[in-house]
């Protein structure tokens, strides 16, 4: 990658990061909407990152990231993912997955 392409998965990741961060201490709060929202603005950047990363397109939205090719970036978190956009699953696994990411 060029030191461009790596400052720019830098940035995404962390603004991923601090999403993530807060969607911890929200729902361990007992703020379950809040943390779900702060998750949700976690994901894109994330996404974006392993995109620029893994030298694929960038997901211009959200709803791109559970598209192939970036599919196979997430690995084990993907089907979590899902589940999250489909309004199921449980936020705290799903974060704990990206936070290993």
């Amino acid at each position: 990658l060029s030191p461009e392409q790596q400052a720019q998965a830098a940035a995404h990741r962390e603004h991923a990061k601090r999403k993530l961060k807060m969607a911890r201490l929200l729902g361990d709060g007992g703020l379950l909407e809040e943390a779900r929202a702060a998750l949700g603005d976690a994901l894109h950047p994330l996404g974006k990152a392993l995109a620029i990363e893994n030298r694929l397109p960038e997901p211009a939205q959200r709803s791109q990231l559970t598209l192939p090719p970036l599919t196979s970036c997430f690995g084990d978190a993907l089907p979590l993912i899902r589940d999250f956009e489909a309004g199921q699953g449980d936020w705290k696994s799903l974060a704990e997955k990206l936070g290993a990411l």
